[in-house]
């Protein structure tokens, strides 16, 4: 049987089933409850179906009559719904769709880079200072003035190619200091 009420006429006109078959009599009612618990949701045909093949198994089997089909067959429909809903939760805890945010390192620096990180700072700061006079300057104008070598040379009246000079040697005096080296 379908979830198609008229399915379930269909196999009373038929024959298939007595009319006064308590499957047949809370079939419309069973789905309309396990919908409830549900939704409209494609298992709702397979927990009646489940529903209705439990209750014919109870009564092919030896032993008392059902005396309340209509509350053993609702027990049935809801402890199947039940389970299905409990196996769902299970599934989708343990299946969740992965965000791709769970994979992606924290862009932000950890304790142990920030601290190396002030640390080669004040290397520089120190380095800044220990440089001659003019090496100094010129480098100060290249990097905190934005100025061209050309400017600095033309500001300072020096040639180009001692601009170069002196900010070879304060990069290379920085590298030293950065390794270590006095």
């Amino acid at each position: 049987m379908s979830g198609d009420p008229s399915d379930s006429k269909a196999l009373i006109r038929d024959g298939a089933y007595p009319a006064d078959d308590p499957v047949v009599l809370y079939y419309d009612e069973l789905v309309a409850f396990v919908r409830r618990m549900i939704g409209a949701n494609p298992g709702v045909d397979d927990i009646i179906q489940e529903t209705c093949l439990r209750y014919i198994g109870q009564q092919l089997r030896p032993g008392p009559e059902i005396e309340n089909p209509r509350a053993f067959l609702y027990r049935i429909a809801g402890n199947l719904t039940r389970d299905r809903l409990r196996r769902k939760r299970t599934y989708d805890a343990v299946f969740s769709p992965v965000e791709d945010t769970d994979f992606v390192a924290d862009p932000s620096p950890g304790p142990e880079r920030i601290l190396a990180a002030r640390q080669r700072l004040a290397v520089l700061d120190r380095a800044i200072d220990e440089l001659p006079p003019r090496c100094r300057e010129v480098f100060l104008l290249r990097r905190y003035g934005d100025m061209a070598p050309g400017e600095i040379a033309e500001r300072l009246s020096i040639s180009r190619n001692m601009v170069d000079k002196h900010l070879r040697a304060a990069l290379l005096h920085f590298a030293k200091r950065l390794n270590g080296d006095r």
